[in-house]
C-alpha cells in the first residue's frame, strides 16, 4: 500500500544526512515538515475511508448472520413440513450465505488490522512532526554554527596550505634579493669613492715627490 510505504520512508529518513546534503538547510526542514503534514492528512483520509469500509462489511455482516438464521428456520419449516426438496433449497441458499459471511468476516479482520496500523501509522507521525517543529530552530542553530565552524576552518586551512606558503617564499625572496642588490650597490658607490679618495692622495704624493726633486736640484 502506497500511503503505508510514504509513511515509512518518512520516519525512517535519515535526516542528518538529508541536512548535510541540502544547499539550503532551512528550506531543507520546511520541505520535510510539509510532507510530514501531507502524509498525516493522507492517513488521515485513508482511515476514513478504512473506517468506512469497516461499517459497511459490519452491516453486511449483521445482514449475512441474519440471513444464515432465516434459511436454517426455512429448512427446519421444511423438514417439519415433510417437503425435503424444499428444505435442501433451504439448505442450499444457507450455505451461500454461509460462504459469503465466511468471506466477508476475512474481509473485516483485513480492514481491522489495517485500520488499526492506520491509527499506529498517524500517531507516530504526527509525534515525528512535532519533535521536527520543536527541533527546527535547535537544527538551524546547529547548522548554523557548523557552517561557521566550517568556515573558520577553510580560512585555517587556506592560510596554512601550499599556496599560501609558496606565495610567502617567494615574497621573502624578492626581499632577500632587494636587499641584495641595495648592498651590492652600496658596496660599488663606497668602492668608487674610496677609489677616488685613493686616487687624491696619490696625486699628492706625485706632486711632493716632484718637488723634492726640483729642489734637490
Amino acid at each position: 500500500m502506497g500511503i503505508f510505504k510514504r509513511a515509512k520512508d518518512i520516519i525512517t529518513a535519515n535526516v542528518n544526512s538529508m541536512l548535510d546534503q541540502a544547499e539550503n538547510p532551512e528550506a531543507m526542514i520546511n520541505q520535510i515538515i510539509r510532507e510530514l503534514e501531507t502524509a498525516i492528512s493522507d492517513l488521515k483520509c485513508n482511515c476514513a475511508n478504512k473506517l468506512a469500509e469497516k461499517k459497511t462489511l459490519e452491516r453486511r455482516i449483521t445482514d449475512l448472520k441474519s440471513e444464515v438464521a432465516r434459511w436454517e428456520e426455512r429448512a427446519e419449516l421444511a423438514v417439519t413440513s415433510g417437503k425435503d426438496e424444499l428444505a435442501k433449497e433451504a439448505l442450499r441458499e444457507k450455505g451461500i450465505a454461509s460462504n459469503k459471511l465466511e468471506q466477508f468476516n476475512t474481509d473485516f479482520g483485513r480492514i481491522d488490522s489495517d485500520v488499526d496500523h492506520c491509527k499506529e501509522q498517524v500517531l507516530v507521525l504526527e509525534e515525528k512532526l512535532v519533535e521536527m517543529v520543536n527541533k527546527k530552530k535547535s537544527l538551524l542553530s546547529r547548522i548554523e554554527r557548523a557552517e561557521e565552524k566550517n568556515y573558520t576552518n577553510s580560512v585555517i586551512n587556506k592560510a596554512s596550505g601550499v599556496d599560501i606558503i609558496e606565495k610567502f617564499s617567494r615574497y621573502e625572496s624578492k626581499i632577500e634579493r632587494m636587499e641584495a642588490e641595495a648592498e651590492i650597490f652600496g658596496t660599488t658607490s663606497e668602492r668608487k669613492f674610496e677609489e677616488m679618495e685613493q686616487d687624491s692622495k696619490i696625486d699628492d704624493e706625485l706632486a711632493a715627490l716632484k718637488e723634492k726633486m726640483k729642489s734637490k736640484k
